[in-house]
């Protein structure tokens, strides 16, 4: 399917980049929407073999432009695709009878068996001059496969037949998920492992950081079948934002010359030094490079500013949580959380709008950890054994909500004629 189609890379329903692999040919339609982790990778080809080798003097650097296209556009396809090492991940490759090699070559073509489609951007493969638009296919309306969500789920077993056209194949992430259609939009499912906390953690922090202007993902109790070990959040993303992890803002930044943290701080330095406070404060072991990144618009393709904090359901980490200096930062790498987390609360204007109550914690240990941390950053002191926040403020996060809206607002009315171009 790789090497055999006409493919077309589409952003909604605007083509962006078409691919023949066989002939070499990388036609570079709108640059500026191309996905950042191949933004600065693709050069323009033909596919004329003649007046590519012509234009690049050189055969050898010809085929090397060639082959380094072939590879990052694959690239592209197979990291969107889940990783076998997720929970029920096996299952989920079975039920299509898909090889659970985890080759670029192989899961580039999973991805393209599903259009590579995702929950989480508007990106999606065409092939060839198929009559296909992007509200036909785009998961956050469309139906969603039940018997998918089964397997994604509860690992059940199914043989299924035809095209995964589901975001589960494209839903990253080590934990048991799955996409679900509620009243009011898409709800990630996501399910405890087996006897331990994941769950509860997750809405632990969320109620925690209800207290606190950071902007975050909502999680709420869920249940699915009877079983109750989930939680759940609402997508975070609709027809007008998406996402970008900053593990592939990182490989345009790198491509480019540029730092990634440097230019975290240029485009949004208040949730960035948040976000550094925050994974102090909850002992959390798991930031890495897929989970944080940015909202981008999807009129023009830039991005507005970090998106609200989610997955926190590896916080309160017990060896960060012993930790004096609270754990290796993995953000600012060689430094510990406690030192760039008081560097970060000197850089933005993180405040407490409600107190933080005894009943929002799983455990003693979980409480004073928070504490004791919150403490140190001079937002709570001990009063009469009772920990209670040195000021209370209101609520300013809709200045950042009122940020994004504007942002898209201003790239519609261009398009419209209405702003200045």
């Amino acid at each position: 399917m790789f090497d055999d189609n006409l493919l077309i890379l589409m952003f909604d329903d605007i083509p962006i980049l078409e691919v023949k692999t066989d002939i070499g040919k990388y036609h570079i339609l709108q640059a500026d929407l191309l996905p950042y982790s191949i933004r600065s990778s693709i050069t323009e080809l033909s596919g004329d073999y003649e007046k590519d080798s012509k234009f690049f003097h050189n055969f050898n650097h010809y085929l090397y432009v060639r082959d380094k296209n072939k590879s990052a556009f694959k690239h592209f396809l197979a990291s969107r695709v889940l990783s076998i090492s997720r929970s029920n991940a096996k299952k989920l490759y079975n039920a299509f009878g898909f090889s659970q090699d985890q080759t670029d070559d192989n899961k580039a073509e999973i991805a393209l068996s599903c259009r590579a489609v995702t929950m989480t951007d508007n990106y999606w493969i065409k092939f060839g001059n198929e009559d296909v638009k992007w509200k036909d296919i785009d998961p956050k309306h469309v139906s969603l496969n039940q018997a998918v969500i089964s397997i994604a789920l509860k690992g059940s077993s199914f043989t299924l037949q035809g095209k995964p056209h589901s975001p589960e194949y494209t839903n990253l992430g080590s934990y048991a998920k799955a996409w679900i259609r509620e009243e009011d939009g898409p709800y990630l499912y996501k399910r405890s492992t087996e006897g331990e906390l994941e769950s509860e953690i997750e809405i632990s922090v969320s109620k925690i950081l209800d207290c606190f202007n950071v902007p975050h993902v909502k999680y709420l109790p869920a249940s699915y079948e009877g079983d109750d070990r989930y939680c759940k959040c609402k997508n975070m993303c609709d027809d007008d934002l998406s996402i970008v992890y900053a593990e592939d803002y990182g490989i345009y930044c790198n491509q480019n010359g540029k730092n990634l943290i440097d230019e975290c701080i240029s485009i949004d330095s208040e949730n960035f030094f948040k976000m550094c406070i925050v994974d102090y404060l909850i002992s959390n072991s798991d930031r890495h490079s897929q989970n944080w990144g940015f909202y981008v618009n999807n009129i023009n393709g830039n991005i507005i500013c970090l998106h609200p904090l989610y997955d926190h359901n590896n916080a309160f980490d017990k060896g960060d949580m012993k930790a004096s200096d609270g754990g290796p930062s993995i953000i600012y790498t060689g430094q510990s959380k406690k030192d760039v987390a008081k560097y970060s609360i000197r850089r933005c204007s993180l405040k407490c709008i409600s107190a933080v109550t005894d009943d929002l914690f799983l455990n003693e240990v979980m409480r004073e950890s928070f504490f004791d941390r919150v403490s140190i950053l001079g937002l709570y002191h001990k009063q009469n054994k009772i920990y209670v926040p040195n000021n209370i403020f209101s609520d300013d996060s809709k200045v950042y909500y009122d940020k994004i809206d504007e942002n898209i607002k201003s790239a519609k009315d261009k398009i419209d004629g209405i702003g200045s171009i």
